[in-house]
């Protein structure tokens, strides 16, 4: 695993160097693809991939919980954004910093996606196993 240094992360943070991957989520039922997980993986000056759990322990100790979460969630939108045009009823499934819920809920561009009908959620809570 990759070190995560103070410069690595300003970098990653400062020139947002975050980059989405996707993974299926498959009904069982239906048998068919459901929709995608977005991954998000830190790109460091050398293009070495860092680790979610590096960036967010991180993020966490020096207060910028807020700031890497809006990357991850701007980033991901982004890419998504390719597989929507080809699959308009795919769904995209977002991992999210519960800490941040209320901020992201209560954004104007979240209210009015969901009152206009683009946007249906469920949030769930799950330990993702890194501890404060």
């Amino acid at each position: 695993m990759i070190n995560l240094s103070s410069l690595d992360y300003n970098e990653i943070i400062n020139q947002e160097k975050i980059v989405s991957y996707f993974q299926e989520l498959h009904s069982v039922n239906r048998k068919n693809i459901l929709g995608i997980e977005a991954l998000s993986r830190g790109i460091n000056s050398k293009g070495d991939i860092i680790s979610p759990i590096s960036l967010i322990k991180y993020a966490r100790e020096n207060n910028s919980s807020i700031q890497l979460e809006r990357i991850f969630r701007k980033k991901s939108v982004e890419s998504f954004k390719n597989w929507a045009a080809d699959y308009p009823d795919l769904l995209l499934f977002l991992n999210v910093e519960v800490t941040i819920l209320p901020e992201l809920t209560s954004s104007p561009p979240v209210r009015k996606a969901h009152k206009r009908g683009f946007l249906k959620g469920t949030f769930t809570e799950t330990l993702f196993g890194i501890t404060k």
